[in-house]
């Protein structure tokens, strides 16, 4: 950082699987909270602005809606480890604005993470069925539109907490729907079914 000299540094870097973190807790800790602590520091020295990417996962998802005062209450080690984060970021008095994303889709390139979208997309390219949870409720956004966000951030020097969302409430199987539909696959191949049984790590 000392050798870039940034004006503003943005903080994407992040074990970002919930399942992982849930794994490896001591390194979700170290890239997650510990790091970002260390990178506040420096923009507090430095009088730098830190923009920070969290996460919907600060909150439990039971009352929503959210807003960017509600008080923090994750129910998974990925969540824990953003909402330190974030308490760090403010500790610390940096100038800073904290960014929290919801359900992310869109493409980066071939090496990207296995996402909902490329999932979707390869099974049904494949004639073959996927299963979507129908009962949590999510409000995706695309990336793009994610990084206009973060350029009007940056260019009118925005501070405090902000929630990025679209205004669509979706569950995981009502998008599958709309990417079947926009790329002209076999509806039919995606189903949806409540998840919550199945899954052994809490999610909001």
């Amino acid at each position: 950082l000392c050798e870039v000299a940034p004006d503003v540094v943005i903080m994407l870097s992040a074990l970002s699987t919930v399942e992982e973190c849930e794994e490896k807790k001591s390194i979700a800790l170290e890239i997650n909270t510990f790091s970002v602590g260390c990178v506040a520091e420096w923009c507090l020295k430095n009088s730098k602005h830190l923009v920070f990417i969290s996460s919907e996962c600060v909150f439990d998802g039971l009352s929503s809606p959210y807003y960017e005062w509600s008080q923090h209450y994750p129910i998974n080690f990925y969540g824990k480890t953003k909402a330190l984060a974030e308490e760090m970021i403010k500790t610390m008095s940096c100038s800073f604005a904290i960014i929290r994303l919801p359900l992310l889709y869109g493409y980066n390139c071939e090496f990207d993470k296995d996402t909902l979208l490329r999932r979707v997309v390869k099974n049904l390219s494949n004639e073959k069925e996927i299963l979507l949870d129908n009962k949590r409720i999510k409000y995706p956004i695309l990336i793009d539109d994610v990084a206009k966000g973060l350029i009007e951030v940056i260019k009118e020097n925005l501070r405090g907490i902000f929630h990025f969302s679209s205004q669509d409430a979706l569950t995981k199987f009502e998008f599958g729907l709309e990417v079947a539909n926009v790329f002209g696959f076999n509806k039919s191949l995606v189903r949806g079914m409540p998840m919550e049984e199945s899954i052994s790590i809490p999610k909001p």
